[in-house]
């Protein structure tokens, strides 16, 4: 039982001073950024598919945009300049190891979170609950695109800007908190930030989703102990969604 645990302690060492203010500062950040992006999808839902779009990803940006930028800021004082940000992996130093390390973990997620969802399914199934769209609203809205515009937007949207933000705020600023305030207790820290990681999609994915979307962060944040570095995360993160998106495609 102490195999994970012993391997998270040889993990790189991410310290750069934060702690509990900095997690009331990303919280602030968050709630801040949220309530811009309701009033952005707000204001275009009544608009054509590509115009809810746009919004779409001005809302991604507005609702995760602070905490990015905070995480982002704070990692350049200590140490400061690119010291900081090659300290905490925003800045690549192994591209290979990164992109091997990345290939393999999407695979591996591709193989285990739609296990999850099913075993979910299945319980709900057995105790009376009534089958729902297991499909992220991303890909439902992906099923109503009605032009080529509209839907190259929606691929940027989760192919590139969700894996990018979420990683950033979710294993960069907020697993890194996490890990300093809660020393000796890495693993601790990645299933705290897995399950907030979770919990914050819940009003867009069935209730079935969620244990699977907490699994696939526990294997994002497991793999950026391990490496230090954001990327690799980042690229299962793309794998992960991509391959979704292209089921959608493929099947719509």
């Amino acid at each position: 039982g102490r195999i994970v645990p012993m391997a998270l302690a040889d993990a790189p060492d991410r310290r750069i001073g934060l702690g509990a203010m900095d997690l009331l500062a990303g919280g602030g950040g968050l709630l801040m950024g949220l309530s811009l992006a309701a009033l952005v999808l707000g204001a275009v839902q009544d608009q054509t598919m590509t115009v809810q779009m746009l919004g779409l990803l001005g809302a991604q940006v507005l609702s995760l945009g602070p905490v990015v930028g905070y995480f982002l800021v704070r990692a350049q004082q200590t140490p400061p300049g690119v010291r900081g940000l090659l300290r905490v992996g925003v800045v690549p130093t192994q591209c290979r190891r990164d992109v091997g390390v990345g290939v393999f973990g999407g695979l591996l997620a591709l193989a285990i979170v739609p296990g999850v969802i099913v075993f979910f399914s299945i319980l709900g199934l057995l105790v009376g609950q009534v089958p729902q769209v297991i499909a992220h609203e991303l890909l439902v809205k992906l099923t109503e695109s009605d032009s080529a515009v509209a839907t190259a937007l929606l691929l940027v949207s989760a192919v590139v800007m969700a894996p990018l933000l979420e990683e950033l705020a979710y294993r960069g600023l907020l697993q890194s908190v996490l890990v300093e305030t809660l020393p000796g207790r890495r693993m601790l820290a990645v299933v705290i930030a897995s399950v907030i990681f979770a919990v914050m999609h819940a009003g867009g994915v069935a209730w079935q989703a969620l244990p699977a979307l907490a699994v696939l962060g526990v294997m994002l944040g497991w793999v950026y102990e391990h490496t230090g570095s954001l990327w690799p995360s980042i690229i299962i993160h793309v794998i992960f969604n991509a391959t979704n998106v292209g089921f959608v495609l493929v099947s719509h």
